[in-house]
């Protein structure tokens, strides 16, 4: 609560820095997690850094500079399912494809809607079913791998 806006949003881009030090580009993968405030404002999907609404395209940005092989980011906010990348962008979209093998968004909700807290959960609702997820070895396949296709199912 001491730390202010700026503070926050500098943590998130020092953080960013950190992981490039040792970043393999093209060869390690990324997940980027959020459960928190969101929202959506003129098409694009936010998430709330304490006061400041941070924009989740703004976030790809910084992640895909890094290369990764595979980018996945699971956002537990309300009103932030909005488009990240569309074609209206090509040069953008054409600069991820080259530089990556993948990207995957999972939100707790559309930019219409709110996402499901329950108190007694002690997270949101998509949170809670992720940790479920991962404790259901069923849910794993034959070489050990928990995809967002299996724990949909």
């Amino acid at each position: 609560d001491g730390n202010t806006i700026k503070d926050i949003t500098g943590k998130y881009m020092e953080s960013i820095r950190k992981i490039k030090e040792n970043f393999r580009a093209g060869k390690d993968s990324i997940l980027f997690y959020f459960a928190g405030h969101g929202g959506s404002k003129d098409g694009k999907s936010l998430i709330c850094f304490q006061e400041s609404n941070y924009p989740i395209e703004d976030i790809f940005n910084n992640i895909s500079q890094l290369s990764p092989r595979i980018q996945t980011y699971i956002i537990d906010s309300c009103e932030s399912g909005n488009k990240v990348l569309t074609r209206s962008k090509d040069s953008e979209l054409k600069n991820y494809i080259k530089n990556s093998n993948g990207a995957m968004f999972l939100y707790a909700c559309q930019n219409t809607e709110t996402a499901q807290e329950l108190s007694d959960l002690e997270h949101g609702l998509l949170t809670y079913k992720i940790l479920e997820a991962i404790d259901k070895q069923s849910l794993y396949d034959e070489d050990g791998y928990l995809t967002f296709s299996r724990i949909y199912l």
